[in-house]
């Protein structure tokens, strides 16, 4: 007899039945019963986000940018280019931790790339890039902006005067006075004309109706010349050429000069033109990297200076340029001279010096007509008739040379570079075996960059990194400093000064006690061309537009 949940014997060769019921639970306190099912296993907590590398990075720039402060008072240009390279590598080293090091979940990294990279295109679509300041900062401008030309017809035409090479008639930035209005409120100047123009640093130039400057059009140069009353261009002479240096900017550097009825105008590439003013037709072309060194980082920017032979026979009149210095053939020199009637050489000279960005001038030490130049490392004295050196001074080692040198009277020769260099006064005498040059003194309190100083009643006016100061040239004391203009640049017209800002304004300044009188936004934009004034014309421009104004006069 059998019972239902007893076992049945199974048939021979198969297989024993099922049991019904639990399986068994070797765990199972009831003898072989299955207990109740494992809960589910808990997923693993993300690991936390790793902090400390931002601590780190950010503890690093903190100290570099002390340091860097702590360290001999360093120079504002130069603060400013660590800086921007200090956070530059910051801002790599947070980006290289959040998306390799951080932790974060892939989500949270792809939002951050989306909330950080659609503002940075949006922004590269809207602006981009438009150079430096004088001090190093980037400058930004929008995209597509446009300049319209602009005259305003109801401007009466201007008094005349002549301008006719880099820094005025002496290449000083002195001018006769033209007693002009102060108030600027009540009477502003007026916009004779404005116009777009091609890029470069080019001052104008001015002769009765005949405004000149250069210019970056496209992949050539060109010196341009243009209607000083309207605006409107006259002629246009153009030469195979681009320049383009990424902290200096796009075009030529130098001003023309106008002598008699020819123009003169050096390229940033060494191409030299002498051309007719009346129509710009070619007369004599040349090329500086025959006769010296060749350019140097950012290029020709030394202005030529004329050199004039007999009053009566201007066929001797010579055409000064700054070659470089001897080429590594040994041929060539520091200048070149060319016959302005048809481009011959003269000579070439300046010993073993090699030029930077300054400009020579004409000047009498010690009783003797010299050309002075202020060289890489050297300030020198050269014999007008063959470029012989007849002196040099020392200056520091790897400074920028490139504000002009100021002659003082006592036969006294005033330099000063920025980059936290300042300036000195040397004195030229004559000695038994020639002329030498003495340094009266030498400080920090003038450091001029590329704003070049000016000289009246026995003070020297210029930009201290940007801010105008007052010199007195005997001591090398500071008199005064007052008035943030950048680098810009100065002219100075009886007791009143002008001063194109960099950032575009023209300034009125009263002399000697530095107070300002006058304002207005001559250009919208980084101006480092310096302004020319002829008659109570001032021409201006940077390198997208040009300008003129009517100063206001008693």
């Amino acid at each position: 007899m059998t019972f239902p949940n007893e076992p049945q014997p199974s048939e021979p060769g198969q297989p024993p039945p099922k049991r019904l019921g639990r399986p068994s639970d070797p765990q199972s306190p009831r003898g072989g019963l299955a207990g109740p099912p494992p809960l589910p296993t808990r997923p693993e907590p993300p690991p936390p986000i790793r902090w400390w590398p931002v601590g780190v990075l950010l503890g690093l720039f903190v100290l570099a940018m002390a340091g860097r402060l702590l360290s001999d008072a360093p120079q504002r240009q130069t603060m400013v280019v660590f800086t921007l390279i200090a956070g530059l590598l910051l801002t790599l080293g947070l980006t290289l931790w959040f998306f390799f090091f951080s932790r974060f979940t892939r989500s949270a990294k792809v939002l951050g790339l989306l909330l950080a990279g659609i503002p940075l295109l949006v922004t590269f679509m809207l602006f981009e890039l438009d150079g430096f300041s004088g001090d190093m900062v980037p400058q930004i401008k929008a995209r597509g902006t446009e300049q319209v030309q602009m005259r305003d017809h109801n401007v009466p035409n201007g008094m005349r005067g002549e301008f006719p090479q880099f820094r005025g008639p002496e290449r000083d930035g002195s001018l006769p006075p033209i007693n002009l209005l102060e108030d600027w409120q009540t009477n502003p100047p007026l916009l004779a004309w404005r116009r777009p123009v091609g890029a470069a640093f080019s001052s104008f130039v001015v002769s009765e109706t005949n405004a000149i400057t250069m210019e970056q059009a496209g992949e050539e140069q060109a010196l341009v010349c243009y209607d000083a009353a309207t605006g409107d261009q006259r002629w246009r002479v153009n030469w195979p050429g681009r320049f383009q240096n990424a902290l200096g900017g796009i075009g030529p550097r130098s001003t023309p000069t106008i002598t008699g009825d020819a123009v003169v105008a050096i390229g940033a590439k060494g191409h030299v033109v002498c051309v007719s003013l009346k129509d710009g037709a070619l007369r004599w072309s040349a090329e500086l990297s025959d006769h010296g060194k060749g350019e140097r980082r950012y290029g020709y920017a030394a202005s030529p200076l004329i050199l004039a032979g007999a009053p009566d026979d201007p066929s001797d009149d010579l055409v000064v340029c700054v070659a470089g210095g001897k080429a590594p053939n040994g041929q060539g020199g520091l200048l070149v001279a060319f016959q302005l009637a048809s481009g011959d050489v003269a000579w070439t000279g300046g010993g073993s010096a090699s030029h930077h960005y300054s400009s020579p001038l004409l000047a009498e030490l010690a009783g003797t007509p010299q050309i002075v130049l202020f060289a890489r490392n050297r300030i020198l004295g050269m014999a007008i008739d063959s470029g012989t050196t007849l002196w040099e001074a020392p200056w520091p080692e790897n400074s920028q040379c490139i504000a002009q040198p100021l002659v003082l009277p006592g036969d006294r020769v005033m330099v000063s570079s920025g980059y936290g260099v300042g300036a000195a006064v040397f004195e030229v005498s004559r000695a038994s075996d020639g002329f030498v040059a003495t340094e009266q003194w030498a400080n920090i309190k003038l450091k001029a960059k590329f704003s070049s100083m000016v000289l009246h009643d026995g003070l020297v006016y210029g930009l201290d990194d940007g801010i105008l100061v007052c010199i007195e040239p005997q001591s090398g004391e500071r008199l005064w400093k007052n008035g943030r203009y950048g680098h810009g640049h100065l002219l100075c017209s009886g007791d009143q000064l002008i001063v194109q800002a960099e950032s575009g304004e023209v300034v009125l300044v009263r002399l000697p006690d530095g107070i300002e009188r006058g304002r207005f936004e001559a250009l919208r934009r980084r101006t480092w061309n310096p302004a020319a004034l002829a008659g109570n014309q001032l021409f201006v421009r940077n390198d997208e537009q040009a300008a003129c104004y009517l100063l206001p006069l008693k």
